[in-house]
């Protein structure tokens, strides 16, 4: 019987015989062998295999080679972990009042060099959706390890599809490995209009080092930032608030959306109250209940999602309120809206779009949140 490549038999031998895991048979000691460190053999493995890029093999006799716990190796075979390289424990901050969709913002950047980054290699902090502050040309880095870097920004192109952030090592300075690298970024940067998810996994490290060249990685940390991107409105007909929004982020039960209307008053009532809902589409039912509070002292309407119920995200939510009415004051007054959603809180920030229907044949008249004099009486 003649054996399979994975396979050996002795002489007057009946059957075909295969190493164990961890070995290959070695034609010159007629024998199996274990792998040496940096080659593993799974069953029914031809020979030993080279650990590929990614992994290692510290031990011999190795039925399969263990993924780096981070980053990656330079080349195949590595035979320890320390081979791994990459830039781990990314993590991206942002100051709570600065986490607007759109704002400029403050952050500092915090991530741990497995691998020396030597004057004049570049680490890249890849942005997407990110934008330099209007007339910023300059970006200006402070913090523990400022001083290591000069800092650019870098437009999209081809080979990175995404803005980013430049850190390149200063001459006669050295990014030690295993020590964590703080940089605070003073001139501050746009955040995305459409926020930002938990943790989000398009915010990315690379580096060109020699030492260990990192594709662009995943930062493991980094803050939600709710968004509206731009399609909060609210609309008076002269009868029903109409308040219509798609939220980027998902509103789970029990979070709620309040907008701030200036410019109403309760019908009925001159303290807190309840008023009803009503709702265009069927799907929508009962989003947020029966219905919404108002707060007639500080003139908020709050809408909570219902037991059971969920915003979802990217998907578009309108209810219709009544009970309210066309107060005296608030003109020019911002219109505001903030969230306490849990993936992706939005601060209070003005509503894209005040609208008031003016009667039949009359075009709409809409103004920005910001100064909503189209809704004055």
């Amino acid at each position: 019987e003649q054996c399979s490549p994975a396979q050996y038999s002795f002489q007057r031998a009946t059957a075909c015989q295969s190493c164990a895991p961890g070995s290959a048979y070695n034609a010159t000691a007629l024998a199996c062998s274990e792998c040496p460190p940096g080659r593993a053999a799974g069953q029914g493995a031809v020979g030993c295999e080279l650990c590929r890029e990614g992994s290692y093999s510290s031990i011999s006799g190795a039925a399969a080679c263990q993924l780096c716990p981070f980053g990656t190796t330079v080349l195949p075979g590595a035979q320890r972990v320390e081979a791994c390289v990459g830039l781990a424990k990314g993590e991206l901050r942002v100051e709570p009042a600065q986490r607007v969709a759109g704002g400029v913002a403050t952050i500092e950047l915090t991530f741990v060099p497995y691998m020396r980054v030597q004057p004049g290699e570049s680490v890249w902090l890849g942005l997407p959706g990110w934008s330099l502050p209007e007339g910023g040309a300059q970006v200006v880095v402070a913090g523990a390890s400022g001083p290591l870097f000069a800092a650019g920004w870098e437009a999209a192109e081809e080979v990175w599809p995404w803005p980013r952030l430049r850190l390149t090592v200063a001459p006669d300075s050295l990014l030690p490995q295993l020590q964590q690298v703080e940089i605070r970024v003073e001139s501050g940067l746009v955040l995305p209009a459409r926020g930002l998810p938990a943790n989000d996994a398009s915010i990315t490290l690379a580096t060109d080092a020699l030492a260990g060249p990192t594709p662009p990685t995943p930062i493991e940390r980094s803050p939600p930032v709710g968004s509206f991107d731009g399609s909060m409105t609210v609309v008076w007909d002269g009868e029903e608030l109409a308040v219509g929004a798609v939220p980027v982020m998902g509103i789970a039960a029990g979070e709620s959306l309040r907008v701030r209307l200036p410019m109403l008053r309760a019908a009925n009532a001159s303290g807190p109250s309840l008023l009803p809902l009503a709702y265009d589409s069927h799907r929508l039912l009962r989003l947020f209940g029966t219905h919404a509070s108002w707060d007639e002292s500080t003139l908020v309407l709050e809408l909570v999602v219902a037991v059971g119920r969920e915003v979802e995200a990217d998907s578009s939510l309108a209810v219709r309120v009544d009970g309210l009415a066309l107060g005296g004051g608030g003109r020019g007054e911002m219109v505001w809206v903030e969230t306490d959603a849990v993936a992706g809180p939005v601060l209070r920030s003005p509503v894209d779009q005040v609208c008031r229907e003016r009667g039949e044949g009359m075009p709409i008249l809409c103004c920005s949140g910001r100064a909503p004099t189209c809704l004055a009486p």
